[in-house]
């Protein structure tokens, strides 16, 4: 399938007879996922390597490209014994080790620190908002958590292992409120298991805010597109809501000749 100028295979189809008419529903992913999920990498890296070699072995012969943006520091992030799956769960085990974030053009992956940009478009209610929802998950919530890496002797247990532990400013509000230890003996640098502590930490609080436009132009975007990782304000006063917001995920409606009917879109 073609749309908008990328390319998706069809991964679910349903028929349905409607009397005169037939309807179809399906799924479909963009080509690099399905192309990455079925082509395994038949060989592990066995020493220790960086960031961008692993990226060189999943991408070698994929017929894929990658770009990693400079801003992106990997000095300290190491892999160990890294291979034997399909190129997209490395991948995806990459980019999560690494905290990194991508975008996919045709058969380019760009890499970037964040995705999208930072703009100062302001989204209000009886405006170019139609509805706005707020949804705030605790249930998960955490403020401390420790991490257990790489043993220093594999042959003696006794010598310890790498043991690092993260505690939000939130545990001086909330109290140490602990998560289930990380256990991952491929890592050994303490900055990298520190970094996938944090993340897990910090993102345990789930604020989630969906929002309703008809059209994102008088909103800011030059042609009527959200994108992934786009920074924006939006104010409620109804429910005095007032918050600069990150898009993680949107669905936008189309009719039969491509144009845009609606976006709804999921932010935090």
């Amino acid at each position: 399938l073609k749309f908008k100028d990328e390319y998706f295979y069809i991964t679910y189809q349903k028929l349905q007879d409607e009397g005169r008419n037939t309807s179809v529903v399906f799924d479909a992913v963009h080509q690099f996922f399905w192309d990455f999920s079925k082509s395994p990498v038949y060989q592990k890296l066995s020493s220790t390597t960086s960031f961008r070699n692993c990226l060189e072995f999943i991408f070698k012969d994929s017929g894929y490209r990658y770009y990693v943006d400079q801003t992106i520091e990997t000095a300290s992030f190491t892999k160990e014994n890294f291979g034997m799956k399909d190129r997209l769960s490395l991948f995806n085990e990459l980019v999560s080790s690494a905290g990194v974030e991508f975008n996919v053009s045709g058969k380019v992956v760009s890499i970037y620190k964040e995705v999208g940009t930072n703009l100062s478009t302001v989204v209000r209610k009886n405006l170019n908002l139609n509805e706005l929802s707020i949804t705030r998950n605790i249930g998960e919530f955490i403020t401390y958590q420790r991490g257990f890496g790489k043993w220093k002797d594999e042959n003696d247990h006794s010598k310890g292992r790498l043991e690092v532990e993260y505690e939000s400013p939130l545990a001086k509000v909330y109290g140490r409120l602990e998560g289930q230890p990380v256990e991952d003996e491929r890592y050994s640098i303490a900055s990298s298991l520190l970094a996938v502590l944090k993340k897990n930490v910090d993102s345990s609080y789930s604020l989630s805010i969906e929002l309703s436009m008809e059209d994102l132009t008088s909103a800011g975007y030059p042609n009527a597109q959200p994108h992934e990782g786009d920074y924006i304000m939006v104010v409620d006063e109804d429910r005095g809501f007032r918050e600069r917001v990150r898009i993680v995920s949107y669905t936008s409606s189309y009719d039969v000749r491509e144009n845009l009917i609606e976006h709804q879109v999921t932010c935090n």
